[in-house]
């Protein structure tokens, strides 16, 4: 492990995983693109996810919630990586969560044609001129509830000049 990786695994001292991710969490290869879709069942590739969606180049990335390598385990997160790591996303039981695609990229949809045929049912987003409610309405799912913006609940680095106070949606299929 090199950079962050080995900084996150150091620094969380999970050891005691031995280098994988419990078995029942492990998926096996998602078909889809030929093998351009692979689940992160082990912990390198927990901590590989990470990095791919914290290197997303893009300042869309802050619409993502910043879970750490630790919690996706302690929530038995699944998570998926592109061939090239530069798309993913991960199910928590049916939900949805952490979905990005690298700009140019054009994995979102294909990303969340993969999420629903493992189960996922429902998601949580960020209102941002109606572009990502747009974008899960175009694949089904529908808003079932929708809250204001509570600037307590904000990330500290969260952009108000880019962003503005978006509401934010539950969708579910």
């Amino acid at each position: 492990m090199r950079g962050v990786t080995h900084d996150i695994a150091r620094a969380l001292d999970l050891s005691g995983l031995r280098g994988s991710v419990p078995s029942d969490i492990a998926p096996d290869l998602v078909p889809g693109r030929g093998d351009s879709i692979r689940p992160c069942s082990e912990w390198a590739d927990v901590c590989r996810f990470v990095e791919a969606r914290e290197g997303h180049p893009s300042v869309c990335k802050i619409l993502l919630h910043p879970y750490s390598a630790e919690e996706y385990l302690e929530r038995r997160a699944r998570l998926f990586l592109t061939h090239d790591a530069r798309g993913g996303f991960g199910l928590v039981d049916n939900e949805l969560i952490s979905l990005f695609s690298y700009p140019g990229m054009k994995y979102g949809s294909m990303l969340v044609s993969e999420a629903k045929r493992l189960g996922a049912s429902y998601l949580t987003c960020f209102d941002v001129g109606g572009v990502l409610v747009r974008f899960y309405e175009q694949h089904g799912f529908q808003e079932v509830s929708r809250a204001a913006w509570d600037p307590d609940r904000a990330a500290s680095n969260w952009c108000y000049k880019t962003f503005g106070s978006p509401d934010v949606v539950e969708m579910s299929l």
